[in-house]
């Protein structure tokens, strides 16, 4: 999914607004409703690790559609948590930041952070991403989620579920 500009929420396409929840959401849910009785009858218990976003943990407009389907997995997650505990199933979810991938790498991402260029690309919105993160970082990298999710389903992790953890650098305290 490559970001658009933001709109309001009431301008919205119903269409996009369902794609978006169906692949965001609904996509996760098919997932583990797959995943969860073959973990349950092999017994071993298991760590599944749900991505959502640092959207999902602050304010502000636009993204509507984005925000609702990532502030649902987290209730999925804890929902999870709360069933599967008693398998040694533990379900966890992480809060990135912006992630260095295509996905904010897009001109029209680029566009909405400057518009008042006609080109704009990596190097200008540099500054628009740093403004949302305590830490003076625009974006992190794709290792610094992949890490927290090893972490999260490491034995070092063996007692934490129900969490969500944000690899945000510090971008829901702003």
């Amino acid at each position: 999914m490559l970001f658009r500009s933001p709109v309001a929420t009431w301008e919205i396409d119903l269409d996009q607004w369902r794609e978006l929840i169906d692949v965001t959401l609904t996509g996760v849910f098919v997932t583990v409703k797959a995943a969860i009785p073959p973990m349950i009858a092999a017994g071993n218990g298991g760590s599944i690790t749900l991505t959502s976003s640092g959207a999902a943990l602050i304010s502000g407009g636009g993204f509507a559609d984005y925000k609702a389907a990532k502030s649902g997995l987290l209730s999925l997650t804890r929902t999870l948590a709360s069933e599967l505990a008693g398998h040694f199933i533990r379900v966890n979810a992480i809060c990135p930041t912006a992630v260095d991938t295509p996905m904010i790498q897009n001109e029209t991402l680029y566009r909405s952070f400057r518009p008042d260029l006609p080109n704009p690309g990596r190097e200008d919105v540099k500054a628009g991403f740093q403004t949302m993160n305590l830490l003076p970082i625009p974006w992190v990298d794709a290792a610094d989620v992949s890490n927290a999710i090893v972490w999260l389903a490491s034995d070092a992790a063996r007692y934490i579920t129900g969490v969500t953890l944000p690899v945000d650098a510090g971008n829901q305290h702003k």
